[in-house]
């Protein structure tokens, strides 16, 4: 979630024609939450969840008071196998029918070289 937040900031970061403070909604469209596990240190699982919504503020004069938040429905995570999706929507992951969003809130941003920074922030899951 975090990779995403990062993407969003910086890719209108890059963008010359953004100048003032401005808030956008992201596009669910070309918007993405993936995640990587490791399985036993032999390869990497790949997953996503496909519903999403969110908005971030930006104003690139003062990159420090930026803004993200991202909502995202837990049914909606995909790995492309029916059996482990079931599992981890089950209580012994995600508890989608008790908890049906995750949430990301940002906290700060740290600038950490001309076009680059880091973005803090808190996710919420299962609740907490």
């Amino acid at each position: 979630m975090r990779r995403l937040a990062l993407a969003l900031v910086f890719a209108v970061l890059a963008n010359p024609s953004v100048r003032a403070a401005e808030t956008f909604k992201i596009d669910k469209d070309h918007s993405n939450v993936v995640f990587l596990v490791d399985h036993l240190g032999y390869s990497k699982m790949v997953g996503r969840f496909t519903e999403l919504e969110g908005q971030f503020t930006f104003d690139e004069a003062d990159l420090e008071a930026n803004k993200v938040t991202v909502t995202i429905k837990a049914e909606s995570v995909d790995t492309n196998h029916k059996a482990r999706d079931d599992h981890l929507r089950s209580v012994d992951f995600f508890n989608a029918k008790e908890f049906p969003t995750l949430s990301f809130v940002s906290t700060k941003v740290e600038r950490t070289g001309e076009k680059t920074g880091k973005l803090h922030g808190n996710i919420t899951l299962l609740g907490q």
